[in-house]
Order: C-alpha cells, then structure tokens, then sequence
C-alpha cells in the first residue's frame, strides 16, 4: 500500500511539474508570436517606403532624360539650375534609400 501511494504522490508531482513547463512555454509562445507580428508590421512599412523611393526614383530619373533632352532654346541658368534640383532629388532618394539598407 505504501509503494502504490508513493507512486501516487510521484505521479502528482511530475504532473504538476509538466504542467508548469507547459504553462511556461505557452507564454513563451505568446510573447514569440507577438514578436513575429510586430516584425511583420515592420517589414510591411518598410516595404511601403521601399516602394515610395523606388517610384520617386523612377519620376527622378524621368525627370533627368527630360532635362538632359532639353530644347538648346532654355537659358544656360535655367537648364543648370533645373539640373542641380533633378541632382538634389536623386541625393536625397539614395541617402533615404541608404538608411532603410541599414
């Protein structure tokens, strides 16, 4: 009789003790899962900037054949102060395009 409780009583604790673990790595699970979310989240915003820049880029460089295309009849100032914007664009895309590559 004394074996059959002891048995019992070791039975109880190794079932309590699984249950703790299971309880831990429930909420474990949890916390991982929402982690996921958020870096999902995260990837989604950055895939919109990526794709922001990536047409901004796209309107730049169209920008730039046409003021490369330019009539000679644009005064010389106007044409190189139309370049040096076009330029200041496409600076401030690669920089913006940088910083979401880190």
């Amino acid at each position: 009789m004394k074996h059959l409780s002891e048995s019992v009583e070791s039975l109880r604790a190794n079932l309590e003790r699984l249950l703790r673990l299971h309880n831990a790595l429930k909420n474990e699970n949890d916390i991982l899962k929402n982690q996921i979310d958020a870096q999902r989240r995260g990837i989604g915003e950055k895939n919109k900037q990526i794709e922001a820049l990536e047409h901004q880029m796209d309107l730049l460089k169209a920008s730039q054949a046409v003021a490369s295309n330019m009539d000679d009849d644009a005064p010389d100032p106007e044409r190189r102060e139309i370049r040096s914007r076009i330029n200041d664009l496409i600076k401030e895309v690669d920089r913006a395009i940088a910083r979401l590559q880190d």
